[in-house]
């Protein structure tokens, strides 16, 4: 509902500022330069200080009023440029990252370390359990930051990484999730959209690359857990 009056409120929100003469520059204070950080700042102190708006002290939702902050603090035009152009490079990473995310929760609410560890055991030693985990849910969901949240959540359950060096533990998890950086990966489809390269080409200058890199940080992982 907040979301829904926000955007409501902006794209009511047509008037446009005077603007300053060709060929001038303004100079001094701008009020609706700093009023996003404002906002933001009142917000959370109002949510510090107020028990009845406690809510405002969520940061999520003070720089979400933040942004409305900004957004109405531009001539409409422009916002509407704005939006319009942002939605377009953005708006293909935020949505591969929420459904990555919401994937991800649900592959560490299931069975799957259990089915792993199980899967593995009689042929991989425990210290390649972290690697194999992030390599799979990388493959599966794409997203970097929720294969190595995700990854972690996983690992926590399973009592045997103990014996794991933690920071070898960390390198495997980091080189499971360069691994299979292919069409789930919503970072492959903003570099094939900006460098206008063919899905091929991607392929052989992202995927493959990275991939290297993780074989190479899984080797490092290996050699410190040996020493």
């Amino acid at each position: 509902l907040i979301i829904l009056a926000g955007l409501f409120v902006v794209l009511r929100s047509r008037s446009s500022p005077p603007t300053a003469p060709s060929g001038m520059t303004t100079t001094g204070w701008h009020p609706r330069a700093w009023l996003p950080f404002l906002v933001i700042l009142a917000a959370l102190a109002a949510g510090t200080l107020i028990p009845s708006l406690h809510a405002l002290a969520n940061v999520n939702l003070a720089l979400l009023a933040g942004l409305f902050a900004a957004l109405l603090g531009v001539p409409g035009d422009v916002r509407e440029r704005a939006l319009a152009r942002g939605a377009k490079t953005a708006g293909i990473i935020i949505f591969d990252l929420a459904g990555a995310g919401a994937f991800g929760g649900v592959i560490a609410a299931s069975a799957f370390s259990t089915d792993v560890t199980a899967l593995v055991a009689g042929y991989l030693p425990i210290t390649l359990l972290p690697f194999v985990i992030a390599a799979l849910v990388q493959a599966a969901q794409g997203s970097r930051v929720v294969t190595a949240s995700v990854t972690a959540t996983i690992l926590a359950t399973i009592p045997a990484v103990l014996v794991i060096n933690p920071f070898s533990l960390v390198l495997m998890v980091s080189a499971g999730a360069f691994m299979f950086s292919y069409a789930s990966d919503p970072f492959f489809w903003l570099l094939k959209q900006t460098t206008g390269d063919d899905f091929a080409a991607v392929v052989r200058n992202y995927t493959i690359p990275l991939s290297m890199a993780g074989l190479v940080t899984l080797a490092a992982a290996l050699l410190i857990q040996a020493l």
